[in-house]
């Protein structure tokens, strides 16, 4: 498994979305801009803008905008604006290990991105979610979280 190549065919896929979404409003918004709506002046330079870097395969969280620009951008709602957050799944035993380079792999990708990565044993979270309040504190105890 490399974690690499997973989060770069779910960028790309999550590229491709909001390019399917930008596709669909900038000809409704030239079309207004044409008639010298402002605001549809402004959106289409912005949409087009976004375009091109989505083209490229390019997150719009990747580009800078002025202030104005961005509250416009958080309205759009485009899924690649928003700040990612990297799930690192490791095995019960790598729990805490900082030494797991699969997990530097993803710190180092997300830091490229200034993006957080939380790194979780599924299996022991499955185990602690069946415990009682008492057991749960002593299993984790144990396993020293």
């Amino acid at each position: 498994v490399d974690p690499i190549d997973d989060i770069e065919v779910i960028n790309m896929e999550l590229v491709l979305a909001d390019l399917e979404s930008v596709d669909k409003r900038l000809p409704k918004v030239e079309k207004m801009a044409r008639q010298k709506d402002k605001d549809a002046v402004n959106e289409t330079r912005i949409l087009s803008r976004i375009k091109e870097a989505l083209e490229e395969g390019n997150p719009v969280r990747s580009l800078e905008f002025t202030e104005e620009d961005q509250k416009f951008i958080d309205q759009a709602q485009l899924l690649t604006s928003k700040k990612m957050l990297y799930i690192a799944n490791v095995g019960e035993d790598e729990i805490g290990d900082d030494d797991n380079e699969k997990v530097k792999l993803i710190r180092e990708y997300a830091a490229k991105e200034d993006s957080e990565v939380i790194v979780i044993s599924a299996k022991i979270e499955e185990e602690i979610a069946v415990l009682e309040d008492e057991d749960r504190e002593m299993f984790l105890e144990d396993l020293g979280i």
